[in-house]
């Protein structure tokens, strides 16, 4: 029987990469998807799946609090594994003004896949450049000097 899986993350090409990576081995099966926090109870209760894959960042409800949720409602709650994207490790490097090949280098990915998360970044601050993501950074206090 295969084990089945809850995905629940606010970004709909986060989750459909998940599911193509996932449905593509035959021992697991995409049970459902959740878009934000709020949902993942009564998906958890209704789907019953085997492991709920958990973003940490989401709106309405973040996974920190989703999971304790999950396993404080749930009878026989399902294993949580929560996963994260590298965009914040991305942003606290493009904060130190590291070039992209840079950040590729210091986190081991493909100068593609840095550009892919800059631009989510970027997307997700609503920022228009590098320049804008990283005063945001520091202004919100997710980065500070020295």
């Amino acid at each position: 029987m295969p084990i089945s899986v809850l995905l629940v993350d606010d970004e709909p090409l986060v989750r459909a990469g998940l599911r193509a990576i996932l449905e593509a081995q035959t021992d697991i099966e995409v049970a459902g998807e959740a878009a934000d926090g709020a949902s993942v109870v009564p998906l958890a209760r209704k789907l019953r799946p085997d492991v709920i894959a958990m973003d940490v960042r989401m709106p309405l409800l973040d996974g920190i609090e989703a999971t304790r949720a999950v396993l404080r409602s749930v009878p026989e709650p399902p294993r949580i594994l929560v996963v994260t994207t590298f965009e914040e490790e991305v942003l606290r490097l493009m904060s130190r003004g590291l070039s992209n090949a840079e950040i590729a280098d210091e986190l081991v990915l493909g100068a593609e896949t840095v550009k892919t998360h800059v631009s989510s970044v970027l997307g997700k601050l609503g920022a228009r450049d590098r320049t804008q993501a990283v005063i945001a950074a520091y202004e919100s206090g997710f980065v500070s000097p020295g």
